[in-house]
């Protein structure tokens, strides 16, 4: 049990480091913190859940899952029996989903460097802009735009000023992912410059070698000019996940009742205030701090 929870724990963390950090990705850095903020609460699951993918082998993904499961059903074992098969229901549901997306992304044999800019598409979301500024703006009017409220949405109106910026990196790392997906350099300098990453991470290590066997097993191979969209699609499959049921499936344990997107903004405020000009990041250490944290203050 410990050790399943330190796993996810330790890719959940690394999720973060790769996302806030310019060693993993130079587009989401540029960007505001309000901006980092918003889309890394909207996306937060997907990253994990395409970095959990990279590296279902080494986590034996699907002995994992059964495992949280299992200990789901036997947390949920006091409610009534009605809202008990309820709940189970939708969590075999959710996991089957989940199964299907990483059984594809197997079979399609995703390189690191695809797995990047999937990630970076997942993140890199306008529409997140305008949803959360929809959100505070009817948040704001329910409340009569109190002081707090009214400063929320001043907020989300700032962010919503970076869409088209959002929406020219997304293209982009499109760009870079065709590419990749076509065994071709990019041709784009921009691509390079502004998408630039780690496409190691998360838990580099463990996902490098499949990873560098996926990419060898189609060199020489015929090329799949579908390939784009058929990762693509992989990608709209994140949408049937439901955030907060997984949320509570595979982190209630490892951090308690915290909802993970709560402690967000704390995380890109205070990296973004450790980025100096050496370069220096504290990302990890940020997270791992407003997680305890935030446990702290509930319990």
């Amino acid at each position: 049990d410990t050790l399943l929870i330190q796993s996810l724990s330790r890719l959940l963390l690394d999720t973060f480091e790769w996302v806030t950090t310019r060693r993993g990705n130079n587009a989401f850095c540029l960007l505001e913190p309000e901006v980092q903020t918003v889309l890394l609460q909207r996306s937060w699951f997907d990253v994990f859940c395409l970095g959990m993918s990279q590296c279902a082998k080494s986590l034996s993904l699907n002995t994992l899952l059964a495992s949280l499961n299992l200990k789901y059903q036997a947390r949920v074992s006091h409610l009534g029996g009605g809202i008990r098969e309820k709940k189970c229901a939708l969590i075999n549901e959710q996991l089957f989903h989940l199964q299907c997306f990483i059984g594809e992304c197997e079979r399609l044999k995703i390189t690191t460097l695809e797995y990047a800019y999937m990630r970076l598409l997942a993140l890199l979301d306008p529409d997140s802009l305008s949803h959360n500024y929809f959100v505070q703006s009817q948040t704001a009017m329910a409340h009569q735009f109190s002081t707090e409220t009214a400063e929320s949405l001043a907020v989300a109106q700032r962010a919503l000023a970076h869409k088209d910026q959002v929406q020219s990196f997304r293209t982009l790392a499109c760009i870079e992912l065709k590419a990749a997906a076509l065994g071709k350099k990019s041709n784009s300098r921009r691509g390079t410059s502004y998408t630039g990453f780690d496409s190691k991470s998360p838990d580099s290590e463990s996902s490098s070698s499949s990873s560098s066997s996926n990419t060898s097993s189609r060199d020489g191979g015929a090329v799949d000019p579908e390939r784009m969209e058929r990762l693509l699609l992989r990608l709209a499959t994140l949408k049937k996940l439901n955030v907060s049921l997984m949320e509570e499936l595979f982190f209630n344990e490892a951090i308690g009742n915290v909802q993970i997107d709560s402690i967000i903004p704390s995380i890109i405020n205070k990296n973004s205030s450790n980025i100096t000009d050496s370069g220096s990041e504290n990302a990890y250490d940020n997270v791992k701090k407003e997680v305890e944290s935030a446990n702290n203050n509930n319990n």
